[in-house]
């Protein structure tokens, strides 16, 4: 196999890692400060590229650049609003209840999202072709294609990473949340609002959501209902094998499973297959590694 192709798997599997990491920080940052699996996290990843495409397509129908921007920013603020709604209404309620609740009302609203966005877009049991402005801008890398759309993907991803541990280690705010994904009493009494915590994380994880949301529909030019279930397994089990609770663990997770992909790819050379083998190296690993490969501590997380 040539280097050009390598090369090219390499970036594919770079753009990948990036999305993947983005839906395991969500579910790190849910569980970190509540100790929730929210299971309908990658249905509101879907639903914020579905979003997206419905301001385009209906209230945007110019495609001009200064309509798509501001078709980005509201979709980010409405994420981020639902977000704050889900965690204010129904998940706040269940904190002191039984786990299994909580995660039965996540599966729930998870299925509600899907099947609503599937009801109620036009057409939308079927795959709908995304606007991408730049989709046929690229150059040439070392003899390889690369797409300004993937390189875009790429530098976000790191822009949002380095400002989320900035955030997380540097301000305020971030070591609040630190505080209470350590010890929610604890942090109570020192004078921190809990409540006013859970709901800012919810809004990030969905703003990340977004992100990865709409990341995906441009790398792949389409929009699927049922996309979401498919990234949120991939980005929970990132998070589980990187361990749960762990930013970095999920980051690595994230460009782990991505790579295993790639790896499969070129081993097998029938696509089909990469999954499978990416899904049988993280069992494989969790069988060695319950704990993930950052294993979590008793006195940090998040």
């Amino acid at each position: 196999m040539s280097f050009e192709i390598l090369f090219q798997f390499f970036i594919n599997g770079l753009v990948l890692s990036f999305i993947y990491s983005l839906v395991a920080i969500g579910f790190t940052l849910y569980f970190g400060v509540i100790d929730i699996i929210k299971f309908s996290h990658g249905d509101f990843l879907m639903l914020s590229s579905f979003l997206f495409l419905a301001l385009i397509n209906f209230l945007f129908k110019d495609n001009g650049s200064i309509y798509y921007l501001s078709s980005l920013i509201l979709t980010f603020s409405a994420m981020a609003i639902i977000g704050f709604l889900i965690a204010k209404y129904l998940v706040y309620p269940f904190r002191n209840s039984n786990k299994i609740n909580s995660l039965l009302m996540t599966l729930m609203l998870g299925l509600f999202v899907r099947e609503a966005t599937r009801l109620i877009y036009p057409n939308g049991s079927n795959p709908q072709a995304f606007f991408n402005p730049i989709q046929n801008i690229s150059f040439d890398l070392l003899g390889v294609y690369l797409r300004l759309d993937s390189l875009l993907i790429i530098i976000f991803g790191l822009i949002i990473f380095l400002s989320l541990y900035f955030f997380i280690s540097k301000t305020k705010l971030g070591i609040s949340i630190r505080a209470v994904s350590q010890d929610q009493v604890t942090a109570s009494l020192m004078g921190i609002n809990t409540k006013r915590i859970i709901y800012i994380t919810f809004s990030l994880g969905a703003i990340l959501a977004c992100f990865a949301g709409i990341s995906n529909a441009i790398y792949y030019s389409e929009v699927n209902f049922s996309i979401g279930l498919w990234l949120g397994v991939i980005g929970f089990a990132s998070a589980v094998v990187g361990g749960l609770g762990s930013i970095w663990g999920a980051i690595i997770g994230g460009f782990l499973f991505a790579f295993l992909q790639m790896f499969g790819a070129i081993f097998f050379q029938v696509p089909a297959y990469k999954d499978v083998f990416a899904f049988f190296i993280i069992i494989v690993i969790m069988i060695i590694k319950p704990t993930g490969i950052i294993k979590e501590s008793a006195v940090k997380r998040v």
